[in-house]
């Protein structure tokens, strides 16, 4: 079970949104509302990163060496063409 935080003055417990204690309305000292969402991203980042280093980058599709190369069929000329420019 998941323990509520208690008020830095007054000791009561504090909802988990609460910014402000409900008894003694002094302002809770914890971490800011903002800088949560930038700790879960920071906390994300790092954590992908630590299992990219243990276990390798994700999976890339490799072209499948029998298949034949795909064709030049822009409008450009290719250069090995002798009417090339004609």
């Amino acid at each position: 079970m998941k323990q509520l935080p208690s008020c830095p003055h007054c000791n009561a417990f504090l909802p988990p949104s609460a910014d402000v204690c409900v008894q003694c309305k002094q302002a809770d000292a914890g971490v800011p509302g903002w800088l949560r969402p930038i700790g879960v991203v920071l906390g994300g980042a790092a954590v992908s990163i630590t299992l990219m280093a243990c276990y390798g980058p994700p999976p890339r599709r490799i072209p499948d060496a029998t298949s034949p190369p795909t064709s030049n069929t822009g409008s450009t000329p290719m250069a090995t063409d002798p009417d090339a420019g004609k």
